[in-house]
């Protein structure tokens, strides 16, 4: 066997790098595959979801402050109690989106939003027949809270997974959901307030998070579920981190 000349090798080299660049281009092709209409619904979906869900939390504030100057406007206990709600909406979300993220990627993203849309209709429903801020601060801010928390953690992350570039982007317009729903609910609610009552706009507030809800829950999906996802698969190692270690704690409190 005669050895190979220089020619030869730089011949072969060539010839891999060449097969390199072939093969490359049609595996990042073969993810790109993912139909614009598809990826851009489930932006739409997930924007609305949030725009829905943290919107009503953003308003909350035109019903307390009604509720403090009108309904319980000589009863100080009361309205220190209608303090609270807006706290248990945000602990309830931050506590249920923890285990929401799992359930979401093992089982359905779609059915998870379902389920959690109409939690929040519940909660607003019960909300428009309490009489007692502590009654409020069970429908309103634990039950509505609840909903919420199993909406916002999978329609923050299913928009990235369709997404091999721009991700951020993504992921950036579907939390804008965040205060645009602030924006268009809060001033709604004012509105609802000042030429119904608190317990009709709660209920006419039911009424759209199901139906608009609803429609969203349909496009809110992910390429591939991770059905072999378990806790244990959880990388607790990072909590060595120091640095990871503090941000969290900072998060947290």
């Amino acid at each position: 066997m005669e050895p190979f000349d220089e020619k030869d090798i730089a011949t072969l080299a060539a010839d891999d790098v060449s097969t390199a660049d072939t093969t490359s281009p049609s595996t990042t092709d073969e993810i790109k595959e993912h139909p614009r209409y598809t990826r851009y619904l489930v932006i739409a979906s997930c924007f609305t979801i949030q725009g829905l869900s943290c919107g009503v939390v953003h308003s909350w504030g035109v019903q307390q402050e009604y509720l403090a100057n009108n309904t319980y406007k000589d009863e100080p206990k009361k309205i220190e109690t209608l303090s609270y709600i807006g706290t248990l909406m945000f602990f309830s979300l931050y506590l249920w989106g923890m285990p929401a993220g799992w359930i979401a990627e093992v089982w359905s993203y779609r059915n998870l939003c379902f389920i959690g849309v109409v939690v929040m209709a519940v909660g607003q429903v019960l909300a428009s027949f309490c009489s007692e801020p502590w009654q409020l601060c069970i429908t309103q801010g634990i039950v509505f809270g609840v909903g919420i928390g199993l909406v916002f953690g999978p329609t923050s992350t299913a928009p990235a997974g369709w997404f091999t570039k721009r991700r951020g982007l993504a992921t950036g317009i579907t939390v804008a959901g965040v205060g645009v729903g602030g924006l268009v609910i809060a001033p709604l609610t004012e509105f609802l307030v000042r030429t119904t009552s608190v317990a009709w706009s709660q209920r006419i507030t039911a009424i759209y998070i199901l139906v608009l809800g609803t429609i969203s829950c349909w496009f809110v999906r992910v390429p591939t579920q991770n059905t072999h996802r378990s806790f244990r698969s959880f990388n607790w190692r990072e909590f060595k981190n120091r640095r990871f270690a503090v941000h969290a704690a900072m998060v947290f409190f």
